[in-house]
């Protein structure tokens, strides 16, 4: 260290050890008042919080005495034990009840042995008691009794009854006549049947309806018909009555024939039958899913599907129907979204819905194809991409760019166009709510250029010190593949993004040149980049202080002095420029040492700003 500097130093020290120093000291002779003490404030007590009122006590969960206590079940509302007094003659009936007057009604008035009867009483008057003579010896006291004739012959069916007035005033009678079957065989029709009616006249498609056909020459009946040559099961009951259990048939209505050895009966509308088609029903569907995609072959189990119009999935009807059999279809699912759907199955005899039959699962879709497979690197090639599973398409990507727009047109077939994307081969991929696509060579679409590159780089600063490392990052357009720099001091570089640093200071133009297959820009890009010298410091600008001392500077210093002068008077005993002088003995000491002491700072000063400023100009 020079003399120079340690004399500057030592100004320094002694400047501050008598402007801060000894006015410190002299501030220990003032005493400093006392701080008022703060009046206590005793917190408000607070209150004690009020006990909670105890609650009222639950009342008793014992249900209150009814009025009555007595569980007694008797219905009489009286308690008293005592028997209720006999009717009084006035309250006896005005109404005198008369006997009953007897009749009945026979199921079948005749018939081949055995021949079973019901018997149904329709006598007036209310009879309770009933006293049946069969004809036969057999006897009965049913109301409404049943009996069988074994043999053949003619019955005289007889009903007496009674009631509280006494017995029926007459007895009435009915003949039964039963025929043996040997008689009944061998009997020879002599004119065609003749059919008058037919009960019930309805019955469901599927047949087992027991039929009661009426009218005259059945004897010796070879067949009975519904319809055209649909025979059915009969029972000759007589010659004027037959039942017959109806078969199976296909919703409509039928004329009901009888055959004999003389002929078929005529028809007419006394003889028509209607099959009606049954409602039909579900029970299962097999399998129960299938993919959104469609075409998931599925069989329909119920009852009641004969003729069978439409089975309908999710809404829409299903492809490929098939009634195998009154309880069986098969179908073909039609496309349809995520999620579980209805299966409505409608026949003639009405519509069944089996709720959440079946469920649509989001397939993964897949693309087996794309034409074209090639377009410029500009996009806007329409291309067409097969596949399946595109139903409930959601995006179409060619690589990682998304389609510029895309058409569904099926679920194996969508339409897309194609984005602007670099030279080179991508992936077309399509994805549903099943996810996305798998990639493979099928589905591989490749850009080719279509111009020359347009050449163009960006740089993070142009500017800066020596040496000045700068970052440059390639804008050309139309898929360069290749780059050729120039950095304007002699160095290049084929890098896509490269970085440069210049060495030495200067302004350098950088030019960028980039080819691709179709060949290379007709143009450069330039831009200009500068360095500046490393002793340089053009971006930080230190300000000029002009510390010389001026005659201004020696008037403020004399007003200084004045001030510390004035401070000395008598009449600011209190200032502290007076505690100071009474230090020392003398104000004058006081004045004189400031004076000093300001002077060697601002000498101070102006030597370090021109040394310093001697040492920058060299």
């Amino acid at each position: 260290m020079t003399k120079r500097a340690i004399l500057f130093s030592c100004c320094i020290i002694l400047a501050f050890v008598l402007l801060i120093v000894l006015p410190v000291m002299a501030d220990g002779n003032t005493t400093s008042p006392s701080p008022s003490p703060s009046p206590s404030l005793s917190p408000s007590p607070s209150p004690s919080p009020s006990p909670s009122p105890s609650p009222s006590p639950s009342p008793s969960p014992s249900p209150s005495p009814s009025p009555s206590p007595s569980p007694s079940p008797s219905p009489s509302p009286s308690p008293s034990p005592s028997p209720s007094p006999s009717p009084s003659p006035s309250a006896a009936p005005t109404t005198q009840q008369t006997p009953p007057v007897a009749s009945f009604t026979d199921s079948v008035s005749s018939g081949i042995a055995p021949l079973t009867v019901q018997f149904t009483d329709t006598s007036s008057n209310s009879p309770t008691l009933w006293l049946w003579s069969f004809g036969d010896g057999g006897t009965s006291s049913l109301q409404n009794p049943s009996y069988t004739y074994a043999n053949a012959g003619t019955y005289t069916v007889s009903l007496t009854d009674s009631n509280a007035a006494g017995n029926s005033n007459n007895t009435f009678t009915q003949t039964i006549t039963v025929t043996s079957a040997v008689t009944a065989a061998t009997t020879t029709p002599t004119a065609a049947p003749i059919v008058t009616g037919i009960s019930p006249p309805s019955g469901t498609s599927a047949g087992g309806t027991s039929v009661t056909i009426s009218g005259s020459g059945f004897t010796g009946v070879q067949a009975v018909s519904f319809g055209s040559g649909n025979h059915a099961t009969y029972t000759l009951v007589s010659d004027s009555s037959i039942t017959a259990i109806s078969p199976a048939e296909a919703a409509g209505t039928v004329d009901i024939t009888v055959t004999t050895s003389v002929g078929t009966s005529a028809t007419s509308s006394a003889d028509q039958y209607t099959f009606t088609a049954p409602a039909p029903t579900f029970t299962s569907i097999s399998p129960t899913s299938g993919t959104t995609a469609g075409g998931t072959s599925v069989t329909i189990t119920g009852t009641g599907f004969t003729g069978a119009t439409q089975v309908t999935i999710g809404g829409t009807a299903a492809t490929n129907l098939t009634v195998v059999s009154d309880t069986e279809i098969t179908a073909s699912t039609p496309a349809g979204t995520a999620g579980a759907v209805d299966v409505i199955i409608t026949t003639p005899g009405g519509s069944v819905t089996g709720t959440g039959a079946f469920t649509y699962s989001a397939s993964i879709p897949t693309v087996t194809g794309i034409s074209p497979t090639s377009g410029t690197s500009n996009g806007g090639t329409s291309i067409t991409i097969s596949g399946s599973g595109f139903t409930g398409v959601t995006g179409v990507m060619f690589g990682s760019t998304a389609a510029t727009s895309y058409t569904f047109v099926s679920d194996s077939s969508i339409t897309a166009t194609s984005p602007t994307e670099a030279a080179g081969t991508v992936d077309v991929t399509v994805t549903t709510a099943g996810g996305t696509s798998a990639t493979s060579s099928a589905d591989q679409y490749t850009y080719a250029v279509s111009a020359v590159p347009v050449p163009a780089f960006t740089v993070a600063s142009t500017t800066g010190n020596a040496p000045f490392t700068v970052q440059f990052t390639d804008t050309s357009t139309n898929s360069p593949t290749t780059w050729d720099w120039t950095f304007g001091d002699g160095g290049t570089s084929s890098v896509e993004n490269p970085s440069y640093t210049y060495a030495n200071a200067g302004t350098y133009t950088v030019s960028l040149t980039a080819s691709n297959a179709v060949g290379t820009s007709t143009s450069s890009f330039t831009q200009s980049i500068t360095v500046i010298a490393a002793s340089a410091t053009p971006f930080v600008t230190e300000p000029t202080y002009n510390l010389a001392v001026t005659p201004a500077v020696t008037a403020q210093i004399t007003q200084m002095a004045a001030a510390q002068a004035a401070a000395a008077s008598p009449q600011n005993q209190n200032d502290i420029g007076t505690e100071i002088g009474s230090i020392f003995g003398s104000n004058v000491v006081v004045i004189v040492v400031g004076v000093i002491a300001v002077v060697l700072v601002a000498v101070g000063i102006i030597i370090h700003r021109k040394r310093n400023r001697w040492e920058e100009l060299g």
